[in-house]
């Protein structure tokens, strides 16, 4: 234990030789600061004469001064995505047949279609136009062949679904 003490003695003797030589430091840097002298402060602020040099923006003492930057705005790191396009609009379909099929008769080598329209019976020959809006194209197997004419498409209506 004896041997110990000199060992606390020798540590807080460094100790304080360390904190006296950093006071010391500190006191020799703040010597060699030069302060400005009023001569010079109020030569900063003097406004030039005719044919000197201009100021600095941040000399001018008409300078327009800008408000600094709230440091403590609310802030966010979010980025909205980016816009989708919004998609087509889907193809026009036509609506369903208004038609029901009722029966057929061949006459002198023609064939006669009855169709159900509403309220409505209609006697209907290939080719013909109903109501500007159906164009009757072919009588084929198993149904009767439609064109929907404001969209040019076709549709075809069975002949199973006689009433």
């Amino acid at each position: 234990m004896a041997g110990q003490i000199p060992k606390r003695l020798l540590l807080a003797g460094a100790l304080v030789l360390t904190v006296v030589a950093s006071l010391w430091l500190e006191l020799e840097d703040n010597a060699n600061i030069t302060r400005p002298s009023p001569a010079s402060v109020s030569f900063a602020a003097r406004r030039p004469q005719s044919g000197e040099g201009e100021l600095p923006a941040a000399l001018d003492a008409d300078a327009e001064i800008r408000p600094a930057e709230d440091a403590f705005a609310p802030r966010s790191w979010y980025v909205p995505p980016p816009q989708e396009k919004p998609l087509p609009p889907p193809a026009p379909t036509p609506p369903p047949l208004p038609f029901a099929y009722l029966g057929k008769m061949v006459e002198e080598g023609q064939t006669i279609l009855f169709l159900i329209h509403g309220d409505r019976t209609l006697a209907a020959r290939v080719g013909d136009i109903i109501d500007d809006l159906y164009r009757i194209d072919a009588l084929e197997e198993g149904g009767i062949r439609f064109t929907y004419l404001p969209l040019d498409r076709r549709q075809t209506l069975p002949m199973e679904n006689a009433p």
